[in-house]
């Protein structure tokens, strides 16, 4: 109601995915197992966020695609140096967060360096693109 582009959740709740619903805005629940992605997809969520590093990295992305009719995940927290598996497993949006190291840039105004990371990644991702990858 304040203007919100989005709305992410850190748990699987269903009264989140009514709310953005009825404010017509995307939905992002946060899931860990698989009956969570599950879930969170029978609810409706736009996306699913999936800390996937932590379960196995793209091995777990893949799996959840072997097992489920997933669709609309989100890598959570990855790693700069190993993105490109994820988009190769199925992952639609890479979560950076913490490993673009972004609060202490921005405390520092170190602009530069957060536009080389930021276009480095898209370039990356561009060519990846490009070469014909689809991702799972």
């Amino acid at each position: 109601m304040l203007g919100a582009d989005f709305v992410t959740a850190a748990v699987t709740a269903p009264d989140v995915v009514v709310a953005c619903q009825d404010m017509d805005i995307p939905c992002i629940l946060t899931s860990l197992t698989p009956t969570e992605v599950w879930r969170a997809q029978e609810m409706e969520a736009d996306f699913v966020k999936v800390p996937a590093e932590a379960l196995g990295g793209p091995d777990y992305v893949r799996s959840l695609h072997e097992t489920l009719s997933t669709r609309h995940l989100i890598g959570a927290e990855m790693p700069l140096s190993r993105y490109i598996p994820y988009l190769e497993a199925g992952v639609e949006v890479l979560e950076f967060k913490n490993s673009l190291a972004l609060p202490k840039l921005v405390e520092e105004e170190n602009w530069a360096e957060i536009s080389r990371r930021i276009s480095k990644i898209i370039s990356a991702c561009d060519a990846w693109r490009a070469s014909g990858n689809q991702g799972f």
